[in-house]
């Protein structure tokens, strides 16, 4: 069976943050990208070759939120897996996975599937 590198697209508004998330995803063997906003991150999965695997998405940023931004992909890519961050109390748990901030390692690993040692 041939490892193939999985793709996920990392959206969050403060750069370190981002910065941050990106670092933690190559570690855990992805390739990734990343976007500031809903906009930049919807151009990014309709133009991905490789297409993206999985999104893992702030829920508060200006503009477009996202929980809209999950909707969106949800209808026009239903194949992306989607989880959730915030650093903030959410009044309502969303459908999707939700990783909250300060990030666990095993928490995203478990919302993503990604198994023990295993690079995906």
């Amino acid at each position: 069976m041939t490892n193939t590198q999985k793709t996920v697209l990392v959206v969050d508004d403060d750069p370190r943050v981002r910065a941050t998330a990106v670092e933690l995803f190559r570690e855990l063997g992805f390739r990734v990208l990343d976007a500031y906003n809903g906009s930049q991150a919807l151009e990014l999965v309709a133009a991905s070759n490789p297409p993206i695997d999985c999104m893992f998405i702030d829920i508060r940023m200006p503009g477009m939120s996202g929980t809209e931004l999950a909707r969106i992909v949800g209808d026009r890519h239903p194949g992306v897996k989607v989880v959730l961050t915030t650093g903030y109390q959410v009044d309502q748990k969303p459908d999707l996975p939700l990783v909250p901030k300060p990030w666990q390692l095993e928490q995203i690993k478990s919302a993503l599937g990604v198994g023990g040692g295993t690079k995906h």
